[in-house]
């Protein structure tokens, strides 16, 4: 292309193509981006193709190709930069060379190594699936299996409470002895042996029975409910017990 005063030149036609149609904002960001630019991840062709698509932006940085050689080297590896650093490099061709060169040993480094160890190197091999090592006389600690994760139990087995007692009812027991009977009270006895009355038929001398008696007390409950000591919960029975006397004998006690 040709202009007015010589000959156009494809860089020159761009610089003047961006200084007209990129606005001074986009400019500036790629102007940052160039002068931070690093190497990181990628590989040593495409953060050339990078750096030369950016270097338009901060052509004031690089004024010079061993300006540019050393903008260049400093974005690398700080592996790779050590290496480059104590070379005498004065163009940017050079520096990119070096590079390429030392990124080509590393790879042939690497896939030694793969080739000489490959259990070492499996990228795809799953965690779980890879050997453990071990010292010889290491013990490898196993923790024990529950039994309720056994078979078709899921869940650990749970402890029952034990069972409440059932509640019942507060009985009180008192023995209440009688008074002694009286020569007045006795005269209301009958004896059943022979109708006098005066006495009880054990006493009767007319008793026809010849076999030793025995003087017992008989007992006899009967429930008090006491409704002062109550509760919503139970509540409370009073038995007394009621001393009597008694014989034994064969014949039913009446």
């Amino acid at each position: 292309m040709k202009v007015e005063g010589g000959t156009m030149t494809w860089n020159r036609f761009k610089d003047l193509f961006i200084n007209k149609y990129v606005p001074d904002a986009a400019r500036d960001r790629k102007f940052y981006e160039f002068m931070s630019l690093t190497k990181g991840g990628m590989s040593v062709s495409a953060y050339n193709d990078k750096f030369t698509r950016l270097s338009r932006y901060g052509a004031e940085l690089i004024t010079t190709d061993e300006a540019k050689a050393k903008k260049f080297i400093r974005g690398l590896d700080p592996e790779m930069r050590t290496q480059l650093s104590c070379l005498p490099i004065r163009t940017y061709e050079d520096a990119l060379n070096r590079s390429l060169d030392y990124e080509k040993e590393m790879e042939d480094q690497l896939a030694t190594r793969i080739r000489e160890r490959p259990q070492y190197f499996s990228a795809r091999q799953d965690p779980a699936k890879r050997p453990m090592l071990s010292a010889p006389n290491q013990t490898i600690f196993k923790p024990s299996v529950r039994p309720w994760l056994m078979g078709s139990a899921s869940v650990p087995p749970t402890t029952r409470p034990p069972a409440a007692r059932p509640r019942g009812r507060l009985v009180h027991f008192q023995q209440v002895r009688p008074a002694a009977p009286t020569s007045s009270s006795l005269s209301s006895f009958r004896c059943y042996t022979c109708s006098e009355v005066g006495h009880f038929r054990k006493d009767c001398t007319k008793n026809p029975s010849t076999r030793l008696t025995q003087k017992g007390a008989v007992y006899a409950m009967e429930p008090v409910v006491t409704s002062n000591q109550e509760t919503p919960e139970e509540s409370q029975v009073l038995y007394t017990m009621v001393e009597g006397y008694g014989s034994v004998t064969d014949q039913v006690v009446e």
